[in-house]
């Protein structure tokens, strides 16, 4: 049983540990976009 657990473990807290950290930088990228957005129209004028 604990050789069954291990195995689910190894496999599922990748998958978990990306996704965490996608979720994290696509937050940020939501929230900080705008002002790089606006950044850039600026510049350009």
């Amino acid at each position: 049983m604990f050789l069954i657990s291990l195995g689910v473990d190894i496999f599922t807290m990748p998958i978990w540990v990306i996704g965490s950290a996608l979720l994290y930088f696509n937050q940020r990228i939501r929230k900080e976009g705008f002002d790089i957005e606006m950044m850039a129209t600026r510049s350009g004028e």
